[in-house]
C-alpha cells in the first residue's frame, strides 16, 4: 500500500488524565504503524500544548519510546489545561508546527473538554490541509453518546481506596460508637464513579468496604446531578447506630464543615482525588479499540472524524463534532442507564 498520501500523524491524550492513556494511545501508535497508514507517527506531550513547543514536547514514535511508555502508568503522556487553539496567535502557530513536520493528522483521546476544542479548530485546520480525529473517549468520568474508556479503571481504584479506609475508620470506635466516613469521588459534572462504585458494593462484592459486608453498615450517595436533602442526610448520619459511610461525587457541593457542627458523632473525611486518575489498572482486550479497518477507512475518505463504539466494542465513524454537540461546555444533561440511576436513588437522602 502507498502510504505518502497520508502524511505524518501526531498522536496526544487531551483533557483530564485517565488510567488507560498511556495504554491506549501506544497501543493506537503501534496499530497506526504496523498497518502503515503514514510515514511517520508522532507522540505529544502535555495535551494541545505539544502543538506550541514541538521541540521539547514532540517526540517521534520509537522502539525506546515504547518501552518507557510500557513501563509507566496512565499519566505517561502527560496533560495540559486552558490551552485555547480558537485564540488566533495560538491556532497560526499549531498549524505552523503541522506543517513543519510534515503532519497532516492528529488524533486526539480525551474527556467531552477536548472533544469539544477538536471541533472548534477543526475547520480552520482543515482548510490548511490538517485533519483531525478522536479515536476514543479517553475520560473517568463518562461521556454521553457512546462508550468512553477510564471509568471502570477509575471505579476499581477508587474501590481500592475504599476498602483500606473502611477498613480502619469504619472499625474504629469513639465514646462507644462508630463515627461516619464520608469519601469524596472525582466527577465534578457527572456520577458515573459513584453509580458503578455502589453498584459493586450492593450488587458484586460482598465484602467491598474493609471486610465488612455492605448490610452492616448505613451506606448513603450524595449524586451531583440529582436531587438529594442535606437535612435528611443529617438527621440519618445521627440517628444511625451502625457504621455510616457517605460517598459523595465532587460535583455535589456537599458542605461538610457545616455537616461537622450539624452531625453529633467523629466525622473522618477522606478524599480519592487524583488517585482515580493516575494508576496501573490495564486493559486486557484494549486493542479492540483501535480498529484498523475502520480507521483506514475513515482516513481514506481524507475528512476530519471521530469513532463512536458501544460497550461491545463495534465501532461507527461520525462527523468530528459528534461528541462535541452531545456534550456542551453548558446545559449538559449526563445520565445513567436506568438500572444504575435506580441504585443511585435508592441509597440517595431525598
Amino acid at each position: 500500500m502507498n502510504t505518502t498520501t497520508y502524511g505524518n500523524c501526531l498522536l496526544f491524550h487531551g483533557g483530564g488524565l485517565c488510567p488507560v492513556s498511556n495504554q491506549y494511545l501506544s497501543a493506537l501508535a503501534e496499530e497506526l504503524e504496523k498497518e502503515k497508514f503514514f510515514e511517520r507517527i508522532f507522540m505529544g506531550f502535555f495535551s494541545f500544548e505539544c502543538l506550541l513547543n514541538p521541540e521539547e514536547l514532540i517526540k517521534p514514535w520509537t522502539s525506546s519510546l515504547k518501552a518507557k511508555a510500557e513501563k509507566s502508568p496512565g499519566g505517561f503522556y502527560g496533560t495540559s489545561r486552558n490551552i485555547d487553539l480558537t485564540v488566533p496567535e495560538l491556532q497560526s502557530q499549531a498549524i505552523a508546527t503541522c506543517k513543519d513536520l510534515g503532519i497532516t493528522w492528529i488524533g486526539v483521546a480525551g474527556g467531552d473538554g477536548s472533544c469539544r476544542q477538536v471541533a472548534e479548530i477543526s475547520e480552520a485546520f482543515e482548510a490548511e490541509g490538517i485533519h483531525l480525529f478522536i479515536p476514543m473517549p479517553l475520560t473517568i468520568d463518562g461521556i454521553e453518546g457512546g462508550y468512553s474508556l477510564g471509568l471502570q479503571s477509575a471505579v476499581m481504584k477508587s474501590l481500592d481506596v475504599l476498602d483500606d479506609l473502611a477498613a480502619t475508620n469504619l472499625q474504629t470506635r469513639d465514646n462507644r460508637e462508630f463515627s461516619a466516613l464520608f469519601l469524596e469521588l472525582q466527577g465534578r459534572n457527572r456520577d458515573d464513579i459513584l453509580a458503578n462504585l455502589l453498584h459493586y458494593i450492593v450488587r458484586v462484592g460482598d465484602f467491598a468496604c474493609g471486610g465488612i459486608p455492605h448490610n452492616d453498615i448505613d451506606l448513603f450517595v450524595v449524586p451531583a446531578n440529582y436531587y438529594w436533602n442535606l437535612d435528611k442526610l443529617i438527621t440519618a448520619v445521627n440517628n444511625s447506630k451502625k457504621r455510616t459511610l457517605v460517598i459523595y461525587s465532587e460535583g455535589a457541593n456537599i458542605p461538610i464543615d457545616y455537616i461537622m457542627e450539624k452531625v453529633k458523632r467523629k466525622i473522618r473525611v477522606s478524599k480519592v482525588g487524583y488517585l482515580s486518575q493516575m494508576n496501573k489498572v490495564k486493559m486486557h482486550n484494549i486493542g479492540q479499540y483501535v480498529p484498523a479497518s475502520i480507521i483506514k477507512s475513515a482516513i481514506s475518505d481524507g475528512r476530519s472524524f471521530s469513532l463512536k463504539f458501544n460497550e461491545f466494542s463495534s465501532a461507527t465513524i461520525e462527523p468530528i463534532d459528534y461528541w462535541a454537540k452531545l456534550n456542551p461546555r453548558e446545559k449538559q444533561k449526563p445520565t445513567l442507564n436506568p438500572d444504575l440511576e435506580k441504585l443511585l436513588k435508592e441509597y440517595t437522602p431525598q
